[in-house]
Order: structure tokens, then C-alpha cells, then sequence
């Protein structure tokens, strides 16, 4: 696939005011239907497929256009919401016991909040922001060498650290890698403790894929591929034996958004390649979830077979907890009385002030709220219900509106951003930036988003500390020109 269409084959850029108003036509159509011939299942699937129609078909014609738009921040925005839960919308995954009118609400809140978010995001044009700044803190570039010594040197910081944590017990040290999510020295006790101040190990013990892939781009030495070959492998396989998933796709997304970031020629092979390669994450991915428990235990109850399709594999079943939160307040006095009007100041204060807390080391704070029993009626704290249904629980439909403002007002702040040419310090930064997008449509709290965040601020500054030893390179990939005119 390539980089760049000629002149006379380019495909027009797509028109993101488009979404918007196709998203509320339809939702006006279905509502129209609804009261004409009653709510029904069939109304309700065709709902959430024009929904993922409006969003597929731009993204579409966005990649073809141009595959390093993957990594820009609306269509990033877009492939989260479709994953977490505009797809299980259309095809009704898990709630085709839900009434009919139940499913409309649940879409029709889905709608209210990609109409708002994608309508601040075109009225909101920015040419410059501070991302661009603080970006431009870690610019600069390393040799190939240098990159394979990061990689080497974060893999063995990260395999002493665990091996501390076990008193450098071998035998202990398996045990404990084989527990998956159900324990083990390797996951922090829920109260906290010292070892938060070692996660930033772990932050770039995400990033050896990345890494890897610049170290052979800017030329390692000979030998140094089949290292590098070795370290990533044992470093996916880690995370799939820690069980975490979204870690594990992390790692995975990291390179192809750092090419993409960089506009490099490359990012359309790369793109497909990893399509490709989903057919193999998702039945690991699936057979994750399956071992939560712990690989011992799937070893001995474990007799369902992992899904090779990524759509059928397991995933967060946002958009049935959703449904549910809107079942639950359907009821007296009702989805659109909940909160009021004035719900968008209750909600956006209490989601920020989980924001606001959630950094505190609770080594420093004992008595922190804790967030593992922020459950309610309708949910409990495992499970996520993506950020429409957090933004509805916390403050009604007027947060659901104003809470997608504010997030359409965050792709807009990344937009210049992603159209600057980037060093590989830039780039690294960007792709950390990108893939806390895809978290925000998970979950408005900060459980998962912010650890993202913070490893950005955490690059920048460790970045700044390589470069007083190491040389850098500040040579800049310019973006094409259709790049760089980025508001369409």
C-alpha cells in the first residue's frame, strides 16, 4: 500500500463535518421510525450499524487515503469508540434480551456523544498547541546502536526487578509469571506500596517492540537483529503470561504509530501486516482472558477453544454494561430527568477529582479512596462500561454532551501535533499520546488513561537525560503536504 497517490489517482480528503450530521440524521430517522411503528430489535441492530457505517466508511476512505492517517488523533478516537462499543451496537452482542426501547437509549446516548465530541472537534481548529512544546522537548534522534542498547538494558532492568520482588528465587519467579492477573509478586498488593516508584521500568519495557524497530531502521549492527529478534518475543510472551491484555496490544500498536507519526513510507505495509496478524493475537488474546485465574488453573479447567476472528474473540463488554446502566435508569424518574440539566457540573467534578487523586502514591495517602469499589447498581469496579456510560453515570445526559466537548477539544489540542514532521523522541511521545486516546474511549476515570499520560511526561524528561550522553540526531521527516493541511 502506498505511502502516496499520484496527482491524478489521490482520493479526496474526507470531511469530518460529515460524521456529525449523517450521525444525527440517522439518529432523527430511527426515532422517526420508533414512533411510527413502535421500538424493535431489528430498528435497534439497524441503529448501531448506521452508526458503525458513519464512522467505518470515513475511516475507510481516510486510510486509503493516506495509511499514516492511523495514528491521527479523530480516527484513533474513532477506532477506539468502534472497538469498545459501536460494534457490539451493531451486531447486538450480549443484549439481544434487553427491550427494544432499552437498546435505542443506549445507542441513541452513543449518538449524543460522537455528534458532540466530532462537532467540537471541527469547530475547534487550532494551528499550534502546547502538545507541539513539549513535544519538541524530546526531539531528537538515536543511532541504531544506541536503540539496541535501550532495549537490552530495560529487558534486564525489567526480568532483576522481578527477580527482587522474589528474593531472586527462580522457582519462585515462575510460579509467580505463570499467575496471570490472580496475583503474584509481580502485581501490586490493591493498597499500594514503595514499588509504584519502579513502574516506570515497566513503561519502557512496553515500548522494546518500538524500540527494536527504530534500532533496525537507523542501522544496528549485524548481530544485533538477532538479539533484538529474541528480547521482543520474550518480551510479548511476558506480557501474555502477565495476562494483560491491553498491555500486550500496546506493545503490538506502538511501532506501527510511531511510523505512522513519522509519516514514513512504510506504515501502509505495516498497517496491513498487522490485520494480518490479528488472526494470530486474537485467539492469544482470547485464550488470555481465558487464564486470568492463572495458566495453572486454565491448565486444568480450561477446555474452550480461543476465537481466531478478533471480532468473535473476547472483549470488554462495554456496550452491555451500558445497557444495562440504561435499563437501571430508565426507570422513575427516567433517562432524560437523571441528574437534570445541571448533571454536566456534578459529573465532570467528580470524574475530575478521580483525575486529581489518582497520581497520589497511596504509600503517601493510606486512606485514598479506592477506585476496585467504585461499583453501583448496575455494575461492579472490574468491568467498564466505556466512557458514554461513565459520563452518563456520573451526571446524566448533559455530562454524556459536555463531557464529549471537552474530549473533541483534547483531539483537536493533538491535531497539530500529529501533523508536525517528528524526530524519534517526538514520534515515541506522539504514539504515547495515541494509544491514551484509545484508552479515554474505554473509560472516562483515570485508572487506565492516566498511567498512559504520565509515561509521556516520563519520556520527555528521560528522554532529555539520554541526550546528555548520547548524541542525537535532529534531522526531521517532513509530512507530506496533504499532512500538513490537516483540518478538512
Amino acid at each position: 500500500m502506498s505511502m502516496a497517490l499520484s496527482a491524478d489517482t489521490r482520493i479526496a480528503a474526507p470531511r469530518i463535518a460529515l460524521v456529525p450530521w449523517a450521525i444525527a440524521l440517522l439518529t432523527a430517522l430511527v426515532w422517526l421510525c420508533a414512533a411510527i411503528d413502535g421500538p424493535s430489535p431489528a430498528l435497534a441492530q439497524g441503529f448501531g450499524a448506521g452508526l458503525l457505517l458513519s464512522l467505518g466508511l470515513y475511516l475507510g476512505v481516510a486510510l486509503l487515503r493516506h495509511p499514516s492517517e492511523v495514528c491521527r488523533p479523530v480516527n484513533v478516537f474513532f477506532f477506539g469508540c468502534i472497538y469498545f462499543f459501536v460494534l457490539d451496537g451493531a451486531v447486538l452482542r450480549e443484549v439481544r434480551d434487553f427491550d427494544p426501547a432499552i437498546l435505542l437509549g443506549a445507542d441513541t446516548l452513543v449518538a449524543i456523544f460522537l455528534v458532540a465530541t466530532t462537532a467540537a472537534h471541527g469547530l475547534f481548529r487550532p494551528r499550534s498547541s502546547l502538545w507541539v512544546g513539549l513535544l519538541g522537548r524530546s526531539a531528537g534522534s538515536l543511532s541504531g546502536n544506541a536503540y539496541f542498547w535501550i532495549v537490552v538494558s530495560v529487558f534486564l532492568l525489567e526480568y532483576l526487578e522481578r527477580f527482587w520482588f522474589v528474593d531472586l528465587s527462580p522457582s519462585r519467579f515462575w510460579h509467580d509469571l505463570l499467575l496471570s492477573r490472580s496475583g503474584g509478586a509481580f502485581r501490586r498488593e490493591a493498597a499500594g506500596d514503595w514499588r509504584v516508584f519502579l513502574q516506570p521500568i515497566g513503561v519502557f519495557f512496553l515500548a522494546i517492540p518500538a524500540l527494536a524497530d527504530l534500532a533496525i531502521r537507523r542501522g544496528v549492527f549485524r548481530r544485533g537483529k538477532p538479539i533484538l529478534f529474541v528480547l521482543v518475543v520474550a518480551q510479548l510472551g511476558t506480557k501474555v503470561l502477565d495476562g494483560g491484555r491491553g498491555e500486550l496490544l500496546i506493545a503490538v500498536l506502538l511501532p506501527l504509530f510511531i511510523r505512522a507519526a513519522q509519516h514514513d513510507v512504510s506504515t501502509g505495509r505495516w498497517l496491513v501486516a498487522l490485520i494480518l496478524a490479528s488472526f494470530l493475537l486474537a485467539p492469544v488474546m482470547d485464550l488470555m482472558n481465558q487464564a486470568r485465574t492463572g495458566w495453572y488453573a486454565y491448565a486444568v479447567l480450561g477446555t474452550k477453544t480461543p476465537a481466531w476472528n478478533i471480532l468473535d474473540a473476547h472483549r470488554d463488554d462495554n456496550f452491555f454494561w451500558l445497557t444495562n446502566l440504561v435499563a437501571y435508569r430508565s426507570q422513575d424518574p427516567g433517562l432524560l430527568a437523571y441528574k437534570g440539566y445541571a448533571g454536566f457540573v456534578e459529573g465532570i467534578s467528580a470524574i475530575g477529582w478521580q483525575w486529581i487523586q489518582m497520581p497520589i502514591p497511596r504509600v503517601f495517602w493510606p486512606d485514598k479512596p479506592e477506585w476496585w469499589k467504585m461499583g453501583d447498581e448496575t455494575k461492579n469496579a472490574s468491568v467498564t462500561d466505556s466512557v458514554v456510560g461513565d459520563l452518563f453515570r456520573a451526571g446524566g445526559i448533559s455530562c454524556v454532551a459536555g463531557g464529549a466537548i471537552l474530549l473533541g477539544f483534547w483531539l483537536s489540542w493533538l491535531e497539530p501535533a500529529y501533523a508536525m514532521p517528528k524526530t524519534d523522541g517526538e514520534a515515541i511521545t506522539y504514539a504515547y499520546l495515541a494509544v491514551s486516546t484509545i484508552s479515554m474511549t474505554r473509560g472516562a476515570n483515570p485508572i487506565n488513561t492516566e498511567p498512559l499520560l504520565l509515561s509521556c511526561f516520563l519520556f520527555i524528561v528521560a528522554w532529555n537525560i539520554v541526550r546528555r550522553f548520547i548524541p542525537l540526531h535532529r534531522d526531521r521527516v517532513p509530512a507530506p503536504l496533504s499532512e500538513r493541511a490537516y483540518i478538512t
